[in-house]
């Protein structure tokens, strides 16, 4: 069920809805670390152009794995250890903010891709907040993920070194197509398990 973004985001922020959400896919979910975020951009290995989107979505940390999930359905969920790429980089737009915009929240895109267990690529492109720069801003559910992928980092060296010109490029890009809406109501375009497989 693809859903939208406005039902997506009721059922991120009520605390209820999402952890029966959650149950259906993890029996941890007291392990699960996870906030809003936008599926930007979607590459199958096999095809030769990807998908340009602003699908609203949970992205978080279970254990050692990342995941993305749906309305009720789980989008991406990888192990660590098969990623090729866990890149960031800050879109610095001085206009451009993660929604919704109080507090304001500046953006960040992750760019993550594997191999899954047929041999074929998968990338996406996320939207996330940048990691704080303000006391305040430790407080809030994407800063949570980020510790968390941090304390993940220091004994399995995922973070991608060497840094992409195309998603800078992407970056720099992203702020002439507009800020992604979070009530939107247009159906959601993925609604497939792309995850490891």
């Amino acid at each position: 069920m693809k859903g939208n973004n406005y039902t997506r985001g009721n059922i991120y922020r009520d605390k209820t809805s999402l952890e029966l959400v959650l149950k259906n896919h993890f029996t941890k979910v007291d392990k699960v670390v996870g906030s809003e975020a936008f599926l930007i951009g979607f590459l199958k290995g096999e095809d030769k152009q990807g998908l340009f989107l602003a699908d609203l979505v949970y992205f978080g940390v279970i254990e050692e794995d990342i995941f993305i999930l749906g309305l009720d359905n789980l989008i991406a969920r990888v192990p660590i250890n098969k990623l090729k790429t866990f890149e960031l980089k800050d879109i610095d737009h001085p206009a451009y903010y993660f929604p919704p915009q109080i507090p304001p929240k500046k953006a960040s895109l992750i760019a993550i891709s594997w191999i899954n267990s047929n041999s074929l690529m998968r990338d996406l492109i996320i939207m996330f907040p940048r990691p704080a720069l303000f006391g305040f801003e430790l407080e809030y559910p994407s800063q949570k993920v980020y510790q968390k992928l941090s304390e993940l980092d220091k004994t399995n060296k995922f973070f991608t070194n060497n840094k992409s010109k195309d998603l800078a490029d992407f970056a720099a890009f992203l702020p002439s197509e507009g800020i992604p809406n979070e009530i939107n109501d247009e159906e959601c375009s993925i609604d497939e398990f792309v995850g490891y497989e």
